[in-house]
């Protein structure tokens, strides 16, 4: 609970600037709100989403306070890796607290290679769009024919990009 607003100050950007220019266009092709949702909205917020939430997680690893003041202190049912530290800290068990620190900044370190992966993959995707609405049409269909894994025979082409910017239709990275 003290972690959600990593996720949502991570989505709230992408909403503001999304157009509802794609929503229209969906709905006026007959799409259901499910659909619209799930083939246009989902697809922008998809890279803030996931950032928010290995941001949560990381954010959740060093809990410490509110476990201890809001949900207790009970023995096998609201200990986490932090308040374990703590106790074998107290008790002078010294190798358990750093045995159990290691793991957690393993844990950490993982948390921030996710992230910088996921920041990767986002500038990657946005790089391409992009290059869509600058004009970059070529540039997007090299894109496309590096990548034919991501799409069916005869979407590599010029031309995925619009005049409005890249036709996802076409195919969706």
């Amino acid at each position: 609970f003290t972690s959600l607003p990593f996720v949502v100050r991570s989505v709230q950007p992408v909403l503001e600037e999304f157009e509802g220019e794609f929503e229209e266009a969906a709905r006026s092709l007959g799409a259901s709100n499910i659909q619209v949702f799930a083939r246009v909205i989902w697809p922008a917020i998809l890279p803030a989403f996931l950032t928010g939430t290995v941001l949560s997680f990381a954010r959740s690893l060093g809990e410490f306070g509110a476990v201890v003041f809001i949900a207790g202190n009970i023995p096998g049912m609201t200990e986490i890796v932090s308040l374990l530290i703590y106790i074998r800290l107290d008790e002078y068990n010294y190798p358990a607290a750093a045995a159990l620190a290691s793991v957690l900044l393993v844990a950490s370190f993982a948390t921030l290679l996710a992230t910088n992966g996921l920041q990767a993959w986002q500038m990657r995707y946005a790089g391409v769009r992009d290059e869509c609405d600058s004009g970059g049409e070529e540039a997007a269909a090299q894109f496309w024919r590096a990548c034919p894994d991501r799409c069916g025979a005869g979407y590599g082409r010029a031309g995925a990009c619009g005049s409005t910017g890249p036709d996802f239709r076409l195919c969706v990275p």
